[in-house]
């Protein structure tokens, strides 16, 4: 169990170090292409001067790309965990707490893996119906 939670914690940190990293990334860009009528998020990505609206637009759409990526993250955690409660119940070999083991593995990754799609489904719902209608 402390192997899972030492790769589990690596994979975190390298999900971690990817969005820190392209989160800072700007690139200059010239008056005639911010002129257009482009999306917020890719005038935000250009480095283009944004107004109010499209500020808050392009800050809620971060937000929500973040909160996804972690959520997808955590998504593959818990198709690891029902992988690794598979292997457990299937090599129980008869034995009841070994067999109980891999059971509650499988529940608790199965009800992880629901959380995390509701989840999913409330942050864009929010943001999509709320947030960018303010």
């Amino acid at each position: 169990m402390k192997k899972i939670s030492k790769v589990l914690a690596a994979v975190l940190m390298a999900a971690g170090l990817a969005i820190l990293s392209t989160s800072g990334m700007s690139y200059a860009a010239k008056d005639p292409i911010c002129d257009n009528d482009l999306p917020a998020d890719i005038k935000e990505s250009l480095g283009c001067d944004l107004t109010g609206d499209e500020a808050s637009a392009a800050f809620s759409n971060t937000i929500v790309n973040i909160i996804n990526a972690v959520l997808g993250v955590i998504g593959i955690v818990a198709v690891i965990f029902i992988v690794y409660g598979g292997v457990l119940y299937l090599t129980s070999g008869g034995d009841p707490s070994k067999t109980k083991k891999g059971k509650d593995a499988l529940l608790y990754a199965a009800f992880g893996l629901i959380v995390v799609g509701l989840a999913y489904a409330i942050v864009n719902f929010v943001v999509i119906n709320i947030v960018n209608k303010a």
